[in-house]
């Protein structure tokens, strides 16, 4: 049974766009839109995911990727955020 997982990321300066990417979607940098940015500058996108684990990073105006600051989880060389799904 797929859960849908609520991805949500503030940049530390201004953005335009902002996108999820991770082990989910072939880490493809435009992998999946995030909405935003609301009122409080922030970014979200929900995803329907299979039970199991994943890593993901956030993609800022396509240059710059990020670990999510709200997940102390971490994995591999570029300390990826991790994620899993029950």
């Amino acid at each position: 049974m797929r859960r849908r997982v609520q991805f949500k990321y503030k940049p530390k300066t201004e953005a335009t766009n902002v996108y999820v990417a991770g082990s989910f979607n072939g880490w493809r940098p435009t992998g999946q839109a995030m909405e935003g940015p609301d009122a409080g500058g922030a970014f979200s996108a929900s995803i329907d995911l299979a039970p199991g684990n994943y890593e993901y990073r956030f993609v800022v105006d396509g240059t710059t990727w990020h670990s999510d600051p709200g997940n102390p989880v971490h994995a591999g060389m570029f300390a990826n955020s991790v994620l899993k799904v029950e």
